[in-house]
């Protein structure tokens, strides 16, 4: 066990079982690696569905695809955080429905 000599900031590796490490994690790294695989696994599915639309349907991309992806990507960060947000107030209580 790892015991950090500074009382103000206790350390981050708890226990060595192995080859695993064992540390306490703040909240925005469960936070990030909850909405990361959430926002790749969207980004891949818009690019598929423009990828089919365009060359298996023949639907012509009009527009900027940069600016679609942009804003595909706001759309993703957003429902995540809203996501987010209404988990942890369904924790919280404060929205419970009777």
């Amino acid at each position: 066990m790892i015991v950090s000599k500074n009382k103000r900031q206790p350390a981050r590796l708890l226990r060595l079982y192995g080859n695993v490490d064992i540390r306490r994690v703040d909240g925005k790294e469960i936070i990030l690696s909850k909405i990361i695989p959430y926002f790749f696994l969207g980004m891949g599915g818009m690019l598929l569905s423009v990828i089919m639309a365009v060359f298996l349907f023949q639907v012509p991309l009009r527009g900027s695809l940069p600016a679609l992806i942009f804003s595909s990507s706001l759309f993703m960060l957003a429902a995540a955080e809203g996501r987010r947000w209404k988990k942890s107030a369904l924790i919280q209580g404060c929205c419970d429905r009777n």
